[in-house]
């Protein structure tokens, strides 16, 4: 019996957590985003783009256990869209994490946010999950 493997992201779990936030009273974020003031960081191209480049690039490690579940990484998107800062949050395997990390590390730069008007900095978590298919 073939085994073979699936591999998802949990976008809906996909967590943003900004390193900068603004605050105006009166001013909602969609009118800053209708002026240009406002757009969230992300992959070129939105999820379902990200979620291809997991597909297509992702790969377990030969010797890797059968370990299913999410690796949770974190990582900073800078003000030109590269991530830095990598770590995984919560791993499965040091050959598996490694995998996640790698995958991360190779992504295309991502599109940067602005908060009133300005790139700023902003942290990410995104799982990554492993699944075994019978």
């Amino acid at each position: 019996m073939k085994t073979t493997l699936a591999i998802t992201l949990m976008l809906l779990l996909f967590n943003n957590t900004k390193s900068q936030t603004v605050n105006h009273p009166g001013d909602s974020a969609k009118s800053f985003e209708k002026k240009g003031l406002w757009r969230e960081a992300g992959f070129p191209g939105g999820s379902e783009k990200f979620q291809e480049y997991i597909k297509e690039n992702l790969h377990r490690p030969a010797n890797s256990p059968a370990f299913q579940g999410r690796v949770i990484t974190w990582f900073v998107v800078e003000k030109d869209g590269s991530l830095t800062n990598i770590r995984v949050v919560r791993g499965l395997s040091p050959d598996i994490d490694k995998e996640a990390v790698r995958l991360i590390r190779e992504s295309p730069k991502w599109i940067p946010e602005i908060q009133n008007g300005i790139l700023v900095r902003v942290a990410y978590t995104v799982p990554v999950s492993f699944t075994l298919n019978n």
